[in-house]
């Protein structure tokens, strides 16, 4: 039994696999997150020989589709090329952004606005092709507007203020029993502190009927809006989609931020790897 291709779609946090062949049964799998700008290399190659099948059928695979966040740097797709091509030899690679896994699987080859909001956020027009303009990403740090990291800053933010209403505070004390300490700990002293923080949203997930939080999404998503989607002279006249777990499980908080723009999305997806699979196997697979 042997797979001919890997679809492969990755955020910061986590990595969605499917082994495909022709005549055998596909398998999925879950993996840490890929991110060249976060994530070592070594630690990445070291992650994905604990899966079995990975290890076992690497000799096989004759196609890869690899997309990733912070793939659409030139220096860090080569990066990731190299790392790829010696982990799976005989493979012809398609590596590129998560940005275009999001197109193929929401529009196929129709024309849309693709946002993704998960660990990190990103958008870019499509042409029903390829991507044809990107706003600029700046990562958690700078930027991430509307994602699970902006939302988590936010939230710390506020705490370590002491701006959250009273019952909030107690609840959020005594959930996580965090402190300014802790807080600066984690900022300063932890692996990936991008996708650490973004597990406070489930905080914010909890309590999202709340007004105090129901803003802080509200703002956070129109922040979004602001400083990606309205850059595009496209929007308002083209489909928008959307992608990735916030994206997903704040799905009417979202929903209620874009009407201030007079717009709706047309598909909110949390894992595109099963409609990504469906285009490349109708789309792109070379089956010689």
């Amino acid at each position: 039994m042997s797979y001919r291709i890997a679809i492969v779609d990755s955020g910061s946090t986590k990595g969605d696999w499917v082994l495909w062949g022709p005549d055998v049964e596909e398998v999925q799998l879950s993996t840490m997150g890929f991110n060249p700008y976060l994530v070592d290399f070594e630690m990445y190659r070291e992650d994905l020989w604990q899966h079995p099948v990975i290890k076992n059928q690497y000799n096989n695979i004759q196609q890869l589709f690899f997309f990733a966040a912070g793939i659409g740097n030139p220096a860090k797709k080569e990066q990731s090329e190299r790392m790829l091509q010696g982990m799976f030899p005989k493979a012809a690679l398609v590596v590129d952004s998560d940005l275009l896994a999001a197109a193929w699987a929401c529009a196929g080859n129709k024309p849309a606005i693709l946002g993704i909001l998960g660990t990190g956020s990103n958008a870019c027009v499509y042409d029903g092709h390829r991507i044809t303009q990107l706003t600029t990403s700046l990562g958690w740090i700078l930027g991430d507007e509307g994602s699970g990291s902006h939302l988590g800053k936010q939230l710390l933010r506020h705490f370590t203020y002491g701006n959250l209403p009273p019952d909030l505070h107690e609840m959020f004390v005594e959930k996580y029993r965090l402190d300014l300490p802790s807080v600066l700990q984690l900022l300063y002293h932890t692996e990936r502190p991008n996708t650490r923080i973004a597990q406070y949203t489930e905080f914010l997930y909890q309590h999202r009927s709340q007004p105090f939080v129901h803003d802080l999404i509200i703002a956070s998503f129109k922040e979004f809006v602001e400083n990606h989607l309205e850059k595009f002279s496209q929007f308002g006249s083209l489909p928008i989609h959307f992608i990735g777990s916030i994206a997903f499980h704040f799905k009417e908080e979202l929903r209620e931020a874009l009407g201030y723009f007079d717009v709706q999305p047309y598909r909110i997806i949390q894992k595109p790897i099963q409609l990504l699979k469906q285009f490349i196997i109708a789309n792109k697979y070379d089956n010689v």
